[in-house]
């Protein structure tokens, strides 16, 4: 009888970090919500707003996808398209409540956040792999 291989089975260590992060993320939503007293302080650095959005989508994407290791469905990375999908409904959501608003510009900060994550994931783990076929070739010299 004939299985099919078991995808490698998720780690905690490349677990947690996400999980970590996704906590902190759920803080800064639940923060601004709520007043802003935490990370309020940012808008006063110039498009400062923006950058947290995008540093904040991109360290989640980045996260995710070491978190999920590379898993793609039809060429898109889960972990991006994941983030992309609840961060969407989250501003979406932001329309509907006190204090907050929907925004296109954290909409478009969100995603060039995703997007240059997921360039770098993808480039980082063709990196890693040529420089693992390498070590490979190199510890198993064929002998002639």
């Amino acid at each position: 009888m004939n299985q099919a291989p078991n995808p490698k089975p998720l780690r905690l260590s490349r677990l947690l970090p996400a999980v970590l992060f996704a906590a902190f993320c759920v803080f800064v939503t639940w923060d601004a919500d709520h007043g802003g007293g935490w990370f309020g302080r940012i808008n006063a650095i110039p498009h400062g707003d923006k950058l947290g959005h995008f540093s904040l989508m991109a360290t989640a994407t980045f996260l995710s996808n070491i978190a999920l290791r590379g898993r793609a469905w039809k060429g898109i990375l889960i972990g991006s398209i994941s983030v992309f999908v609840l961060i969407t409904l989250e501003e979406v959501r932001q329309h509907f409540v006190p204090n907050r608003s929907f925004s296109i510009g954290d909409l478009v900060a969100n995603t060039v956040g995703i997007t240059l994550a997921d360039i770098l994931y993808r480039y980082a783990r063709r990196v890693r792999e040529r420089h693992s076929m390498t070590e490979s070739r190199d510890s198993n010299p064929v002998s002639e």
